[in-house]
C-alpha cells in the first residue's frame, strides 16, 4: 500500500507522485512534519471555504467577537483567571 503525494506548489492532479512503503519509511521526520501541516491546514482552509472564508477572515471575525473563552471544565487549570482570583 502507498500513499499519493502532491509535488510541492503544483495544483494540477497530473504532478501526484505516489510512494510505496519503503520510500514513505526513509523519509525524515521533516518531511513527515512537513506533510502533516499541509494536511491540516488544507483541510482547515477547506473546511473554512464552504463558509466562504479564508484563514485571515476567521481570525478577524473571531477576535471581533471577543474570542471564545477557554473551557471551564479544569483542562487549562489557572489559564484565563485573573490573578487573585479564586
Amino acid at each position: 500500500m502507498g500513499v499519493s503525494v502532491r509535488q510541492r506548489g503544483s495544483g494540477s492532479t497530473a504532478d501526484v507522485k505516489k510512494y510505496s512503503q519503503e520510500e514513505l519509511a526513509a523519509q525524515p521526520i521533516g518531511w513527515w512534519s512537513g506533510e502533516t501541516y499541509r494536511r491540516v491546514v488544507g483541510g482547515l482552509r477547506a473546511e473554512l471555504a464552504v463558509e466562504q472564508l479564508t484563514q485571515p477572515h476567521w481570525w478577524t471575525l473571531n477576535h471581533v467577537a471577543g474570542a471564545p473563552a477557554p473551557p471551564q471544565d479544569g483542562r487549562f487549570g489557572q489559564l484565563g483567571r485573573k490573578r487573585g482570583a479564586g
